[in-house]
This record gives structure tokens, C-alpha cells and sequence, in this order.
């Protein structure tokens, strides 16, 4: 079945990312808002056999008893509301558009392309914000600091705007504070392999080539 198949190149991937766990966001959106906190977003791709674009998720926590008893600690009320979530969706298009003046000011914005990385970045920037609100959360995601957080959000938002010279600079300020991050070391080699240089029409989404 086309789930059976997803799970199964999911499964794949986590050897490509070098993570122990690949979540869609099919499956994030069902989880409760504790869970959730716990996610890092690493990319967008398509799968074989789907032309559908599908975010990836990882999760980043420290596994032990103290974080067991530190996750019942989090207090949903400080998440934020859905007017947060859509003050953020118009300075995410603003953001995006700026990225784009700075690359080239001679050239528009195609819509249907800004509103592919305007929703491919909206849900980055609310986990973003997410985690500047929730102390409990960083420490439950202490192996992985805050400082390398921040970094890996701008980087994303620049990888998916098609910023990938700069997007290179902050994962690679990222790979100092944690070396042997996967999601970081697998996305810079997919752009060094491709000398940071994004191809014309890129809308964020990769192609996941490998099962």
C-alpha cells in the first residue's frame, strides 16, 4: 500500500539523514502539542512514486529518565495561539520576498512559487517561535543547544528560499557547535554537491532519490 511504501523509504532515510527516527507531517499533525515540541523539521522532498511534497520531521531529545519526567512539565498554555501562528504566516511572506529583492532586484517573485515556500516555511518559523517560548522544551532538547536551534532554523528558511550560499554559511556555523549532526551534514553535501547554487524554478522541495 502507498503507506506501507512511505514508511518503508521513511525507514530508508533515517541512514541518509543519520537519525534514528523520519516522521511525515501526516503523522506529526496527529501528535499532541507536547510531542510536537520535540520536533525539528529537516527538509522537504519528494518520494518515489509521489510528486507530492513531504516535510520530514526528526525528533531531538536527550533520552533519559530526567527528560521522562521533565516532558510532563510543559505547559501547552505557552505554546503559541492561532494569532500568533498567522501574525508570523505575513512577515514569513515578507521575508521571503526581501530574500528574493536581495538575490536579484530586477525580478518578481513568481506567486505560485511564493506561496510553495511561503508553506514550506510557516510551519519552520512556528516551531521557531515555539521554542523561544518554551523553556522546558530546551532542556528537553538539551543535546541539542539553542544557539544551534536558531542557526538551524535561518538556514532552513534560506535552503528553502533558495538562499544556498548563505543557507551553506549557518549549517556550516551549526556543524561547529555539533559535528556529527546528520540533518546538517546531509544537507550540506547536498548543496556543496551542487556548488550552493539553486536550480532555476526551485520551489524548496528535493527529490528523495535513494529508497
Amino acid at each position: 500500500s502507498p503507506n506501507v511504501n512511505l514508511a518503508s523509504r521513511l525507514e530508508a532515510a533515517t541512514k541518509q539523514y543519520g537519525v534514528r527516527l523520519l516522521l511525515s507531517e501526516q503523522v506529526a499533525s496527529i501528535m499532541s502539542t507536547k510531542c510536537r515540541a520535540c520536533l525539528r523539521k529537516v527538509d522537504r522532498v519528494t518520494v518515489k512514486g509521489s510528486a507530492r511534497p513531504l516535510t520530514l520531521y526528526t525528533l531531538d531529545i536527550a533520552e533519559d529518565a530526567h527528560n521522562f519526567m521533565l516532558a510532563q512539565e510543559i505547559d501547552p498554555t505557552m505554546l503559541p495561539t492561532n494569532e500568533d501562528v498567522a501574525e508570523r504566516e505575513a512577515d514569513i511572506r515578507r521575508r521571503i520576498v526581501a530574500h528574493r529583492e536581495i538575490e536579484d532586484d530586477t525580478r518578481e517573485a513568481d506567486e505560485e512559487t511564493l506561496e510553495a515556500e511561503a508553506d514550506a516555511l510557516e510551519e519552520v518559523d512556528k516551531e521557531a517561535r515555539m521554542f523561544q517560548r518554551t523553556a522546558a522544551v530546551y532542556e528537553l532538547r538539551r543535546s541539542t543547544p539553542p544557539h544551534f536551534i536558531a542557526l538551524w532554523d535561518e538556514a532552513l528558511i534560506r535552503y528553502f528560499a533558495g538562499q544556498w550560499e548563505e543557507a551553506f554559511s549557518l549549517f556550516a556555523q551549526g556543524r561547529e557547535i555539533l559535528p556529527d549532526d546528520g540533518p546538517t551534514n546531509t544537507l550540506m553535501g547536498y548543496l556543496e554537491r551542487r556548488e550552493c547554487q539553486a536550480p532555476a524554478g526551485w520551489n524548496g522541495v528535493r527529490e528523495l532519490t535513494s529508497k
